[in-house]
């Protein structure tokens, strides 16, 4: 009796917390309809984000966990080899070019790559699949210190894959900063509460997410790949419902 009492109040606290909660959720401005983008791919998936983040980028607000990835990167010494996997038109690696480090981005849009290399020419900018060994440019440049990937792991058919080919590209040692959408319990359940499961996941746009992250499968992907999970930032609205997240991990010795 006592137990079935619990777990009736924990069912109703949750859908109070839930119903306040989503009061807040419903005020978030909503992403642009994906016809108002401009087309491109990333890890071999044709994809409309790369516009949006570099239309919000250029007018100085970034994308929503644009402090916590920045946060990351504040220790990266000067003279670092800096990679953007998956850049878009190269707007947020862009931001760094005061920092003194050697900066590349790939993507495997044509258009997104032509219009980096116009707008940044001061950053090498090459096209490549994410999902492909980039050999090429490790025969050039050689390995990085830093991989950075802004929103690209809620595309990619093959997470593991992708996260494989950004560990060959590092130093050992070296520092990988992740962020994708963030899913958990709360947010989870206010979704379901609310009916908004359909909307959220975005089954009616073509090439749009196909994966969909928490802190602990995230944490997963990476450490099977060969990292070692360092640290997390929840970004935008409130704890656990937050919009975004960021993990950076550290590449081992060798990879599993």
């Amino acid at each position: 009796m006592k137990l079935q009492f619990k777990t009736i109040a924990i069912v109703v606290l949750a859908t109070i917390t839930t119903l306040l909660s989503f009061k807040v959720y419903a005020a978030t401005p909503k992403s642009p309809k994906p016809q108002e983008w401009t087309p491109g791919c990333v890890a071999g998936v044709p994809r409309t984000w790369g516009t949006f983040r570099g239309a919000s980028a250029q007018s100085g607000l970034a994308f929503e966990d644009s402090s916590g990835t920045i946060r990351f990167l504040t220790n990266v010494p000067s003279g670092s080899i800096v990679m953007d996997a998956g850049c878009g038109n190269g707007s947020f690696i862009s931001l760094f070019q005061d920092r003194s480090w050697q900066l590349h981005g790939s993507d495997l849009s044509p258009t997104g790559i032509e219009l980096a290399r116009k707008t940044h020419p001061n950053i090498n900018f090459f096209l490549a699949d994410g999902q492909s060994l980039y050999a090429e440019f490790l025969d050039t440049v050689g390995p990085v210190d830093v991989v950075i990937s802004t929103e690209v792991m809620e595309h990619v058919y093959d997470p593991r894959g992708f996260l494989r080919n950004c560990f060959a590209l590092l130093k050992p040692g070296g520092t990988i900063v992740l962020t994708t959408p963030y899913h958990g319990y709360l947010k989870n359940l206010l979704l379901a509460a609310t009916g908004k499961m359909d909307q959220h996941f975005t089954v009616l746009w073509d090439h749009g997410h196909i994966k969909f992250w928490s802190r602990k499968t995230l944490a997963a992907a990476l450490e099977q790949s060969g990292f070692r999970v360092a640290k997390f930032y929840g970004a935008g609205r409130w704890p656990y419902l937050w919009k975004s997240m960021v993990l950076t991990a550290v590449a081992s010795e060798t990879q599993i």
